[in-house]
């Protein structure tokens, strides 16, 4: 049986496309950001940061990763 995405997972995907983020980058964010916490602190990332590039996306996923 396939593991269902959580709510926040579906919105975290679909903010990121919405950024225009490349599928492969999606891919990668989601697997590194796998608690809902850190979902949590992209999400409120990009509503901080409504004209965020990729780029700043993936900064900001460092960021995220180094400070847990």
């Amino acid at each position: 049986m396939a593991n269902s995405l959580t709510q926040t997972e579906l919105d975290l995907i679909r903010g990121l496309m919405i950024f225009g983020v490349e599928r492969e980058a999606i891919i990668g964010i989601m697997i590194a950001l796998k608690d809902e916490d850190s979902q949590w602190q992209m999400i409120d990332f990009m509503v901080a940061h409504q004209q965020a590039t990729q780029e700043d996306i993936l900064e900001e996923l460092v960021r995220i990763i180094k400070n847990r």
